[in-house]
């Protein structure tokens, strides 16, 4: 079982269900489309069974549904707390307000580009089309600053303006 190879490098686990965007409900219809409140429960039913074996805690984001009973309690992939005690000093970020509104998740900045992942999951609301996934995928350089391509004359590439999350208030207590 591939939970087995988690078992001691992992703790914790957060999950959302598939949301249906717009870009992705032609796509979806080949995996079902729609979940389902009973096909949710089902999951979390089923997640909870692998993740006590294994003694991982399981946690949703973006989710409205209640999944207690299952053990599974709301969270945040982007989580605050946890960035925290990784980099050892407070964070005065917020919640990310470009979020779905059962998101947790601090302010943060998408890395990637869109139409750049040849994995091919239907759910993707990353990439809208195989064809311009491949397309994108040839052009794809190594040596430069771009994901897709390398930058021309008419290029303008400039840095973007990064807010510092980190507090710089010395905590006394």
């Amino acid at each position: 079982m591939q939970s087995k190879l988690l078992s001691g490098y992992t703790s914790k686990c957060i999950f959302s269900y598939v949301d249906l965007y717009a870009k992705i409900k032609r796509r979806a219809q080949e995996i079902g489309g729609e979940i389902g409140i009973q096909n949710m429960h089902k999951i979390a039913y089923i997640f909870s069974e692998i993740a006590k074996e294994w003694n991982i805690s399981l946690k949703t984001c973006s989710e409205k549904i209640p999944l207690s009973q299952y053990g599974i309690q709301h969270a945040s992939c982007i989580d605050k707390r946890t960035i925290e005690k990784i980099t050892g000093y407070p964070l005065k970020g917020t919640k990310d307000k470009n979020q779905r509104p059962e998101c947790g998740c601090m302010e943060s900045i998408d890395i990637g580009a869109y139409n750049s992942c040849s994995h091919g999951c239907l759910y993707c609301y990353a990439n809208t089309s195989d064809e311009t996934v491949y397309k994108n995928i040839q052009l794809h350089t190594p040596s430069s600053p771009l994901l897709i391509g390398t930058p021309r004359a008419k290029n303008k590439i400039t840095d973007r303006a990064v807010k510092l999350l980190k507090e710089t208030q010395i905590l006394l207590l």
